[in-house]
């Protein structure tokens, strides 16, 4: 009898090695969840963001659209109301919203952001973990500031490069990236088609 509970006994309870093996199991499956929800997270962070910026030149769509000459109300039209997206982190936002003014002495219109023609209207903070990585037109060329201007009153769209000359092609791609990889793309056509992928 003595042999059979000093047996059951041993039985009964955890060694050391499965106590340890049983912790390092918890220990990773408790990581994996970890990442998991962190990359949904992210994942959550850049589908808001890139709404965000569609809003954005959505905005400046609408108030071509308008007729919406912001600041400069009850003067001569501005010919476009625009964007300014920038790869370059700096004094400057990196997605601002803009007039082309031609209303006032000095004010030339020239299909571009200028700071000195007091021509910002919005702009858009990106969250801390996330950037504009890249802008590419539809062959393939990479730039490091473009505009997107929606010409009043039809807002018909005309993309220019950071020069304002016109860029080649139909589109252009603006490519946001998270500090962990995870990558989208806006996509706006000179039909006016702004999406998604």
């Amino acid at each position: 009898m003595n042999r059979q509970q000093s047996k059951q006994q041993r039985m009964s309870g955890f060694t050391a090695i499965e106590l340890v093996v049983s912790l390092a199991i918890i220990i990773l499956v408790s990581a994996q969840i970890f990442v998991s929800f962190s990359g949904i997270g992210q994942g959550v962070t850049i589908n808001r963001t890139v709404q965000e910026i569609i809003d954005e030149i959505r905005k400046a769509q609408y108030a071509a659209i308008a007729v919406i000459y912001a600041p400069n109300f009850g003067l001569p039209p501005s010919p476009s109301v625009g964007m300014r997206i920038s790869t370059v982190v700096g004094p400057t936002p990196q997605v601002l919203r803009f007039i082309d003014r031609n209303d006032c002495a000095g004010c030339v219109q020239n299909n571009t952001y200028d700071a000195a023609q007091n021509e910002k209207i919005g702009e858009y903070a990106l969250p801390a973990n996330m950037k504009i990585n890249r802008l590419l037109d539809d062959q393939g060329n990479t730039y490091s500031t473009m505009h997107i201007l929606f010409q009043v009153p039809e807002a018909t769209v005309f993309l220019a490069k950071d020069d304002g000359t016109a860029f080649p092609g139909n589109r252009v791609d603006i490519e946001l990236a998270s500090t962990s990889g995870v990558k989208k793309i806006i996509t706006v056509r000179v039909t006016g088609q702004i999406n998604a992928n």
